[in-house]
């Protein structure tokens, strides 16, 4: 979409102007990154300039604080900020906002100096679409190792592919469909249950099973209003999951 040009119709009505818009969706984001020095200590956030920012602001706060505080206000052309406040072993998590003609963006990073390993995290549960187990071979033993030096217990499960398409509405696949998105969620309970404290997290690889949940429409297109995936489904251990509370199907895309 363009900031603004000239438009008529067939009866040769004049200009039609449009307020200016982010052209891309990179615009709606500050692509934030950080260096770190420890003598003197210090975190050096650095982003890419946009020729229509009006203005930066910068926010700090610790992990688990509730709220940012005051804010740094940086000028239109800003694309680094030096942090000088920080100490060896911390670790901290910036919000950089930029303000725009008709627009804005933001971007988050969490940066520290010397910051302690974390040696364990507790247990994931790594689900992959078994179609890759061969020819994925060595990127997945790489990403259990990456998990592993990162302070997690790997629990590993091949599952089956997806084999039921969302958008067939037909009703002889519902039991079929239903049933894939089960034994799937077993694979994990059963893990969870064997360890309820440890188990901490699932990472989904492939073309897992889809669970599809919910009543919205993220996009407020109103032909898009209906059930959307729902991975949170496989991390939810005590929820209630049915297919008979809501209802709708005017969604222009089957699988809504």
């Amino acid at each position: 979409m363009g900031k603004g040009f000239p438009g008529s119709d067939l009866r040769g009505v004049g200009r039609v102007n449009f307020p200016a818009v982010a052209e891309s969706v990179s615009d709606h984001a500050v692509q934030v990154s950080a260096t770190v020095q420890g003598n003197p200590p210090q975190i050096r956030l650095c982003w890419p300039a946009d020729a229509s920012a009006t203005g930066y602001t910068v926010h700090r706060k610790l992990r688990d604080d509730l709220s940012w505080g005051t804010g740094a206000m940086l000028a239109a052309n800003a694309t680094n900020y030096v942090d000088s406040d920080v100490a060896v072993d911390g670790a901290y998590e910036y919000r950089v906002s930029k303000a725009a003609s008709g627009y804005s963006g933001a971007g988050y990073i969490y940066a520290g100096i010397e910051v302690p390993l974390v040696e364990y995290r507790g247990k994931v549960i790594l689900l992959i679409d078994n179609t890759f187990a061969t020819c994925l071979a060595l990127e997945l033993a790489r990403l259990q190792l990456d998990l592993v030096g990162d302070g997690w217990t790997v629990l590993r499960h091949d599952v089956p592919r997806m084999a039921v398409d969302p958008a067939n509405t037909n009703s002889s696949v519902w039991a079929a469909r239903s049933n894939e998105v089960a034994r799937t969620q077993e694979r994990v309970k059963t893990d969870y249950l064997a360890d309820p404290v440890g188990v901490k997290a699932v990472f989904l690889v492939g073309r897992v099973p889809v669970p599809y949940s919910g009543k919205v429409a993220p996009d407020e297109h109103s032909d898009h209003l209906g059930a959307w995936p729902a991975d949170t489904y496989y991390g939810d251990m005590t929820g209630t999951w049915t297919d008979s509370i809501l209802s709708t199907t005017t969604a222009s895309d089957k699988r809504n």
